[in-house]
């Protein structure tokens, strides 16, 4: 029976998720049985583990379909979601990565000849040598990545609840100990400006108002106030920009960029999280075309210097589970400032460094 390709085109996420394994599957085994797949397997002991988490991490997360994929979509996966979601604790585990992706999508240019996959093939291959070292660089994947790779440098299995719960415990011990033997222990953390309400420009006043039109529509719908007010307060800092972005372009473009880059930050395509929704369906709720909702949110992003768990733009609900905006450096180390001893938390919030004494947040 000759595999479908296209089987998970045009399913919706729910149709979709209970096929994704067997999808996986058949794809891989349709590579295996393939000329490349075959060449592949004789240089290389093990394989398949590459392919399928990149189709499943791009669906999952991002809606992206092998037959519909774009070299924009790739560049996604690689330089951004992979290094986020896979944690690698050396690097040479990632070596194998690139050349599995590249006969993979050659086979795929053989068989289907896909529009992009010549493009993708190309960029699969300037990735040699530079996708190990992205994989297991801390700073790719946030603090939860960083704590990871330090537990596992200081000789902690980090793979396992113990091997966590062990490197934890010596971890925020020995903070509070050398915390404890220093007279003045918090360093001041550079001063970052969080964003501001939503007083505009009065000439961008229109253009605000037209945005955040659709956002609050849009949240209303489909998310929640939480992300309307969000969206509101991204919106209005464009608008303040010199010059402002949004002065150009459609508003219902930078309408579902603001509401996509949020969603980055907060992990609204985590299908365990809650609000959450494929950012294929988001580009479809807004009417714009997936480039133009990736573009926008790119553009925002790098503009606002935004980043996941990012504490300025973190939704209040999050911000418990978000380690980010409770680190503070004691005496050159990193803290999370919810195990230090009360006094250092007291002396945190004085200064601005946390948002709240922990159980104050009733």
């Amino acid at each position: 029976m000759t595999f479908n390709i296209h089987q998970l085109d045009h399913l919706t996420y729910d149709e979709a998720e209970p096929l994704l394994d067997d999808y996986i599957e058949g794809v891989l085994s349709a590579f295996v049985n393939s000329t490349e797949g075959q060449a592949y397997v004789q240089e290389h002991e093990e394989g398949g583990g590459w392919i399928g988490e990149f189709i499943h991490l791009g669906y999952v997360y991002e809606g992206f379909t092998l037959p519909k994929m774009t070299k924009g979509n790739v560049q996604l996966l690689m330089e951004q979601i992979f290094p986020r979601k896979v944690t690698v604790f050396d690097p040479s585990d990632a070596d194998d990565a690139i050349p599995e992706l590249v006969a993979f999508w050659q086979f795929l240019q053989r068989k289907y000849k896909f529009r992009d996959c010549l493009a993708i093939v190309k960029y699969l291959q300037t990735l040699h040598g530079k996708f190990p070292r992205l994989m297991s660089d801390p700073s790719a994947g946030g603090f939860a990545k960083s704590f990871l790779l330090m537990g596992h440098q200081s000789g902690f299995d980090m793979t396992t609840p113990e091997g966590l719960k062990a490197f934890q415990e010596q971890y925020n011990a020995s903070l509070q100990t050398e915390a404890a033997e220093r007279k003045s222990p918090i360093k001041e953390r550079k001063e970052q400006s969080a964003p501001a309400g939503e007083k505009v420009p009065k000439k961008m006043q229109p253009k605000f108002s037209e945005i955040t039109g659709l956002t609050d529509a849009f949240c209303k719908k489909y998310l929640n106030a939480e992300y309307a007010q969000m969206s509101r307060r991204l919106a209005a800092a464009l608008c303040r920009k010199r010059p402002s972005p949004l002065a150009r372009g459609k508003a219902k473009s930078w309408a579902c960029g603001i509401v996509h880059a949020l969603g980055m930050v907060n992990f609204l395509y985590d299908p365990s999280q809650t609000p959450h929704m494929k950012a294929s369906e988001l580009y479809q709720h807004f009417g714009v075309a997936e480039s133009t909702g990736q573009g926008k949110s790119k553009q925002i992003r790098d503009l606002m210097d935004m980043y996941q768990m990012d504490p300025n733009w973190c939704l209040p609900s999050l911000m418990d589970k978000n380690p980010i905006p409770w680190m503070i450096t004691v005496d050159g180390l990193l803290m999370d400032a919810r195990q230090a001893p009360r006094e250092i938390q007291e002396e945190a919030w004085s200064k601005g460094l946390i948002p709240y004494l922990p159980e104050e947040n009733v």
